[in-house]
């Protein structure tokens, strides 16, 4: 069980779903701090192909990213609005529009401007799906992703979400 939870979300399939603290967004400058202090680790994580699968279909890109339990991961800046689904597991989001706690079958629309720091509290299947033509990588990020100075998705096997909320 986690504790220090006082407010619940009503989730489209009726579920009321306990939102971690206040539910206020982290501000964008603890996002950027807790991102600078995962990527001077020296045991960060900057390459998830390991852990992504694409998936294409007309005007729909899929990307599909695994975790495993006990890691956290800084996500890049989103551009644009985009579905995300919740396949398996369960993970805390603390991000600038708000915290979540998130279970298989939660599904919300990521808005444009989304940073989040996910923490993988069980092994974890997630999906987003955006609107694109696009199916070149390097075309597709610089389509969907706000460029950042430092390295934008970081992962490390650590609960630094704590340090987030």
């Amino acid at each position: 069980m986690i504790e220090g939870f006082n407010v619940t979300l009503t989730l489209s399939r009726g579920e009321a779903v306990p939102v971690l603290r206040d539910n206020l967004p982290v501000a964008m400058d603890r996002l950027m701090d807790a991102q600078a202090a995962m990527f001077a680790a020296p045991d960060a994580k900057t390459d998830f192909d390991d852990q992504t699968i694409h998936h294409f279909t007309r005007g729909v890109y899929g990307r599909e990213f695994r975790m495993p339990a006990g890691q956290t991961v800084m996500s890049k800046i989103h551009r644009h609005d985009c579905f995300f689904v919740m396949l398996e597991g369960e993970m805390l989001i603390a991000g600038n529009q708000g915290k979540r706690h998130v279970k298989a079958g939660d599904w919300f629309i990521t808005e444009p401007g989304a940073k989040r720091c996910v923490h993988a509290l069980t092994d974890v299947r997630c999906m987003t799906f955006h609107g694109s033509q696009e199916r070149d990588f390097a075309a597709l990020e610089a389509e969907l992703i706000e460029p950042e100075e430092t390295p934008a998705q970081i992962a490390m096997e650590c609960d630094l979400i704590g340090r987030v909320f």
